[in-house]
């Protein structure tokens, strides 16, 4: 935004925008970060303009699309069009989302202690999944999940490790590992106070 570093802060953003932006809504790329649109209504709130965060703003981008699986994913300045009397300006954001690591397969090993039709229907349910970006969110969330079951089935201190292989043309093959632990039983049960 040409002339408006050496200006107050009181430059309020007129307009935000995204282009290149195909993988994730644009509300959803707003809402991680910092720099807002003013309020269109009159009573609305005004938002202004702070380089130094603008200039984080394009990082907390490029950092949100690594994390979902986008390693290569650029995020510039397009256009930053101050307005006549400089007070407002109209900033593009282009972003250039690069191709994705895409998981090719998926091994869960250590669940033998689980029956078969609750694994089946555990691997078909994993938010992370053959086909899909490599979604560090969705591969914690699948670790997770898979302790839970082990955990629902009598192991309490079961642990679940997750490791990524490299695969050739952006491509990565996902191992958890479940380590179950002591199985826990029930002990005596009883039922106090019930005298009706």
């Amino acid at each position: 935004v040409e002339g408006a570093q050496d200006q107050d802060d009181r430059i309020r953003v007129r307009s935000l925008t995204l282009e290149g932006a195909t993988a994730f809504d644009e509300s959803r790329l707003k809402s991680a970060i910092v720099t807002k649109a003013s309020s269109w209504l009159p009573w609305g709130e005004t938002a202004y303009f702070d380089r130094s965060t603008f200039e984080e703003d394009l990082k907390r981008l490029e950092a949100f699309y690594a994390d979902r699986g986008y390693p290569d994913a650029q995020v510039t300045l397009a256009d930053g069009e101050l307005s006549d009397d400089l007070q407002a300006v109209e900033l593009t954001i282009r972003v250039d989302e690069g191709r994705p690591i895409s998981v090719v397969d998926i091994e869960v090993d250590g669940l033998d202690v689980v029956p078969r039709p609750h694994r089946d229907k555990l691997q078909g349910e994993l938010p992370l999944h053959v086909g899909g970006p490599l979604d560090r969110s969705d591969l914690e969330a699948s670790r997770t999940m898979i302790a839970r079951e082990l955990q629902d089935h009598g192991f309490p201190f079961a642990e679940v490790t997750a490791s990524t292989e490299a695969q050739a043309d952006k491509q990565a093959s996902i191992t958890f590992g479940a380590q179950p632990g002591r199985r826990a039983r029930f002990g005596a049960i009883t039922i106090n106070g019930n005298e009706s």
